[in-house]
C-alpha cells in the first residue's frame, strides 16, 4: 500500500509539516481581526478568509484584515495533501490505497475551493458560493473518513495500534460535530459554530500528523540493523 522509496518518504514529511504552517497561517489571521475581536469558539474558520473589510455574512460579522494569509493556508494544505497521497500510496495494490488518495483528493480539492471562493457577501450575490460549501463539506467529510480509514486499515499500513485507535477516535469526533454544525446552521441557531467547525477540522490534522510519524518510524525502523548474535550464542 506504501511506496518504499525516497519520494514517499518527502511526501510523509511535508504531510507531517503542513498541519502546523496551516495553524499557524490561521493564528496571524485572527490576530489581526480586532474590530469585534475574533472568537474561536464563535467565528466560523472559513470566515478568516473572507476579504473585503467589514461585512455581514451567515449570521456574524466579518473583518478578516489577513484574510489572504488564511487563504493561503487553506490552497497550501490542500495541495501538500494531495501530492503527498500521490507520493505516498501505492495504488496499483489494491482497493485499500485508491480508497485512501480518493479520501485525500476529496479533502484537497474541498479546502482548495474553501481557500479560492471565500464565503463572501460577494459570493453569495455572484452564486459562487455553492463552490466554498461544497468544498468545505467535502473537506471534512473526505477528511475524517480518511482517519477513520488509516485505522481500519492499520495492519495494511503497519500502523501501531495506539496510534490506528486515535484516528478512528478523532475521525468519529470530526464527522459528528460536522453533523452537528450542519445541523444546528440549518436550524438556525446561534451557536458556537467556530467550536463545532474546529472540532470537525482539528481532527483531520491529528490524523495525518499521526499518520506521517508512523510512516517515517516504520521507515526509519526497517532500515535499522537486525540485531547480531549474542556472544554467548556465539560461543
Amino acid at each position: 500500500m506504501i511506496r518504499n522509496h525516497p519520494a514517499a518518504r518527502i511526501g510523509a514529511i511535508a504531510l507531517l509539516l503542513v498541519p502546523f504552517v496551516y495553524l499557524l497561517l490561521e493564528a496571524v489571521a485572527a490576530s489581526a481581526w480586532t474590530e469585534p475581536r475574533y472568537d474561536y469558539l464563535y467565528n466560523w474558520v472559513s470566515h478568516l478568509g473572507v476579504p473585503g473589510g467589514p461585512q455581514h455574512a451567515f449570521g456574524q460579522d466579518l473583518n478578516s484584515p489577513l484574510a489572504w494569509v488564511m487563504n493561503t493556508g487553506f490552497v497550501l494544505y490542500g495541495v501538500v495533501v494531495i501530492a503527498a497521497s500521490a507520493l505516498i500510496f501505492r495504488f496499483s495494490a489494491g482497493a485499500r490505497p485508491i480508497v485512501l488518495g480518493l479520501l485525500s483528493l476529496a479533502f484537497g480539492v474541498g479546502v482548495i475551493l474553501v481557500g479560492s471562493f471565500p464565503g463572501s457577501l460577494q459570493a453569495i450575490e455572484d452564486r459562487t458560493i455553492v463552490y466554498h460549501l461544497i468544498g468545505a463539506q467535502a473537506a471534512m467529510v473526505g477528511g475524517n473518513l480518511f482517519a477513520i480509514c488509516t485505522g481500519l486499515f492499520r495492519r495494511q499500513l503497519g500502523m501501531p495500534r495506539g496510534a490506528a485507535v486515535l484516528n478512528v477516535v478523532v475521525g468519529v469526533i470530526g464527522l459528528a460535530s460536522f453533523v452537528a454544525f450542519m445541523v444546528l446552521f440549518r436550524t438556525g441557531a446561534d451557536a458556537h459554530f467556530g467550536l463545532l467547525e474546529r472540532l470537525a477540522q482539528y481532527p483531520i490534522a491529528v490524523t495525518h500528523v499521526v499518520f506521517a510519524i508512523c510512516l517515517l518510524r516504520g521507515w526509519v525502523h526497517a532500515r535499522a540493523p537486525a540485531p547480531g548474535p549474542s556472544r554467548k550464542a556465539a560461543a
